[in-house]
């Protein structure tokens, strides 16, 4: 008997959720929102700024030499270096560019 009163609460008890979640209705619609503005474009390159730079070089070699017309000889090492830091502002108004430079040499 318990069985049965167990088995007809279930029942009832099942029946009567499915009434209740028949009385909510639809869900509500999803909110409508707007697109979202186009990111901002910036430019590639921006030519206003202040740049700084190192060159550098050097060469080295062995000159031998004869002058077919007095018949001189020389044989002399030839060798030498280059260095340079190159630094300024560059300033862009519109469409022109104004850049200002000051190169300081080292010893060669």
């Amino acid at each position: 008997m318990k069985r049965l009163a167990c088995a007809v609460a279930l029942i009832v008890f099942a029946g009567s959720s499915a009434a209740l979640a028949a009385d909510f209705g639809a869900p509500p619609p999803p909110p409508v929102y707007a697109a979202p503005p186009p990111p901002p474009v910036y430019p590639i390159f921006r030519w206003s700024g202040i740049y700084v730079g190192i060159n550098g070089g050097g060469a080295f070699g062995n000159s031998d030499w004869t002058d077919p017309v007095f018949g001189n000889t020389g044989d002399f090492d030839v060798r030498g270096a280059y260095s340079a830091a190159p630094s300024g502002p560059t300033i862009r108004s519109g469409r022109g560019c104004l850049a200002s430079k000051v190169t300081g040499t080292g010893p060669t």
